[in-house]
């Protein structure tokens, strides 16, 4: 799925926000950086990477805790 892709659906799954968009795209930026980073042996960068990305998803469980529960 591309970045755009990931944008649409978030935004199309109940009035995503900008925010939430670009936290999409920033966590899909860092998995590729990191998949990049790994393929090229570099595996302290890849490493780094791949835990900025688990750094949004943190970022991405306080929304979701913040979504009413029933309201879609």
């Amino acid at each position: 799925m591309s970045t755009d892709e990931t944008a649409r659906s978030t935004r199309n799954r109940g009035g995503g926000t900008t925010l939430q968009s670009a936290l999409a795209r920033d966590i899909l930026s860092q998995l590729a950086a990191a998949k990049a980073a790994l393929q090229t042996g570099d595996r302290e960068a890849g490493v780094e990477h791949l835990n900025i990305a688990m750094s949004y998803l943190d970022d991405v469980d306080a929304l979701a805790s913040n979504i009413p529960v029933g309201r879609y």
